[in-house]
């Protein structure tokens, strides 16, 4: 069970209650000792960079759409290319486009919700993993959680186990995927965010040096050869591994 204190703490800070989690499978749920808050909708200043780029985006989208001589265009386009200072920009299908894990490099928190960094450092030591998570389909498009999951165990990899993780089309078992990361953690003190049945988020806790990006980019792949840009995940610090 997870510490009263612990429990109430969270309840208080997030203004809601806990709910059981649900380890979601193939065609059903099963039951866990983990326990879900709903997190808040996140203020216009707590978002991340690159989410503030895809509204802005979204936003020209449908003036374009509505009056390609809207006066409001050219200052949507400005807002746009001040959260760009410093990116690279490409040219892609007829315009401009920029990559979620390059926006990712702005941001000291990696685009994860600040209520996951906040809770994950107050109650570190406590006996608990905190992981944040989707309900939603839009909330696992734009990468960003809707609810805090805690798992009343200290060793993270108990929540891959309890998923289940594992290779989907790669056979890989859960067992090798955790020693894998057992052993990236060793060298950059790796953090799990999330897990399903066929995949991990995961977040540096050290930088990786340039000089090792291409060793660690090759471990990875091998470890799940099916995982895209692992090499702008690994420069980012938040990496995802899909077994599709």
């Amino acid at each position: 069970m997870i510490p009263s204190l612990v429990e109430e703490g969270i309840s208080q800070y997030l203004g809601s209650g806990p709910k059981p989690y649900l380890i979601p499978s193939f065609d059903s749920y099963n039951v866990s000792n983990c326990e879900y808050w709903d997190l808040p909708p996140q203020k216009d200043e707590d978002k991340p960079t690159y989410l503030r780029y895809q509204e802005i985006t979204l936003r020209l989208l449908q003036l374009l759409k509505e009056n390609k001589n809207d006066p409001q265009i050219n200052l949507v386009k400005e807002e746009a290319n001040e959260l760009l200072n410093g990116i690279p920009v490409t040219k892609r299908y007829g315009g401009s486009w920029v990559s979620i894990n390059d926006l990712l490099i702005l941001d000291k928190t990696k685009g994860i919700r600040k209520e996951w960094w906040e809770l994950h450092s107050r109650f570190a030591g406590s006996g608990v993993c905190f992981f944040q998570g989707y309900n939603s389909t839009e909330a696992r498009a734009t990468k960003i959680a809707n609810i805090l999951i805690v798992m009343p165990n200290a060793d993270q990899y108990e929540f891959l186990r309890i998923n289940q993780t594992q290779g989907n089309n790669h056979l890989i078992e859960t067992d090798r995927i955790i020693g894998a990361l057992k052993k990236l953690e060793n060298e950059y003190e790796i953090v799990i965010l999330f897990a399903l049945l066929d995949l991990v988020e995961f977040i540096f806790g050290k930088p990786v040096e340039v000089k090792n990006r291409a060793r660690i980019r090759q471990r990875l792949h091998r470890l799940c050869p099916s995982a895209e840009e692992l090499t702008e995940s690994i420069r980012s610090g938040r990496v995802t591994l899909w077994w599709d």
